[in-house]
């Protein structure tokens, strides 16, 4: 899981940057929902070259299976390999929403560790891609159930780290979208204070400690 230092924010925030907030929070929604969709494609391919040892029927593609099927692993490859291009503009997308909070360090921190978890991914991606160039490989389905392996994990990586990262800071900070609130507008409740009721007591018997001493002093 990425992890980042708890930086604050550094600027007051307008109503105009609350409305990019929130449709910066709707990007990185259909960028993550891109992911799931490169993600599971990758998963559903895994299960024909992965095999199982004790099922006939559901054995692992042997490399003469491979040089017959060329053209439908070609197709599955290139799938693949589009579903992912769409989430990286996807991803880009989503860090250009972050503009309008350049000034806030912790958004800054926040997207040089996204776009750096786009390069590692799309590293391996590519070298995914590059395994169909063999496919006479007898280690091939192996190797593709691998490299595929390697991948999944850093997909949920990224969207832990948009979850709980980013969008958790644009909703508390930008948004100012706290429990609080959230219950507020839910239950469409009025908000007297939000002081934690033992400090409302506290305050409230210090208040009237000092009414007492102005009254002994008269």
């Amino acid at each position: 899981m990425f992890k980042r230092a708890n930086l604050q924010l550094t600027y007051d925030v307008s109503n105009e940057e609350k409305k990019s907030a929130e449709k910066a929070l709707l990007i990185f929604d259909e960028c993550t929902k891109n992911l799931n969709i490169s993600k599971i494609y990758l998963n559903k391919m895994k299960n024909p070259f992965k095999g199982d040892s004790q099922d006939v029927n559901n054995a692992s593609i042997n490399p003469n299976q491979m040089k017959k099927q060329r053209a439908a692993l070609w197709r599955f490859r290139d799938k693949a390999i589009e579903n992912f291009n769409e989430f990286k503009v996807s991803s880009f997308k989503a860090v250009n929403s972050l503009s309008p909070f350049s000034s806030d360090t912790q958004t800054i921190e926040d997207s040089r560790a996204f776009m750096n978890s786009i390069d590692e991914l799309e590293n391996v991606v590519n070298e995914f891609a590059d395994l169909f160039s063999d496919l006479e490989n007898a280690e091939l389905s192996k190797q593709l159930v691998e490299k595929i392996e390697q991948i999944q994990p850093k997909c949920d990586a990224i969207e832990d780290m948009v979850n709980s990262q980013i969008k958790d800071h644009i909703q508390k900070n930008i948004q100012g979208d706290d429990w609080l609130n959230r219950t507020s507008n839910t239950f469409k409740l009025e908000v007297e204070s939000k002081l934690p009721k033992i400090l409302q007591l506290n305050n409230q018997r210090q208040e009237a400690l000092n009414d007492i001493v102005k009254e002994k002093k008269k």
